[in-house]
């Protein structure tokens, strides 16, 4: 069972702004997708090879949903991917 004290804890420190700018994931504030996306298209558009550029997309997910570590790879790929429409 959960104390009281751990449960306001637990408030308080979810009330606080995010400084990564993100909600939570797929929320109204969650601005990472398009941060990754941003990332991904701008590493492909500058002549990276497509790993290189994954691998930036995941460090800026990463940096907004550290929280974050099972299915992010498959994730990230659905998102980048031109048949994704949202």
């Amino acid at each position: 069972m959960i104390s009281s004290t751990t449960r306001l804890s637990f408030m308080a420190a979810k009330e606080q702004s995010d400084p990564r700018g993100c909600g939570p994931l797929g929320g109204p504030d969650c601005v990472c997708r398009a941060a990754v996306t941003r990332a991904f298209e701008g590493m492909t558009r500058s002549g990276a090879p497509y790993d290189s550029a994954l691998s930036a997309a995941r460090k800026v997910f990463q940096y907004h949903h550290p929280e974050l570590e099972v299915g992010v790879s498959e994730l990230i790929e659905r998102w980048i991917s031109p048949e994704s429409v949202h």
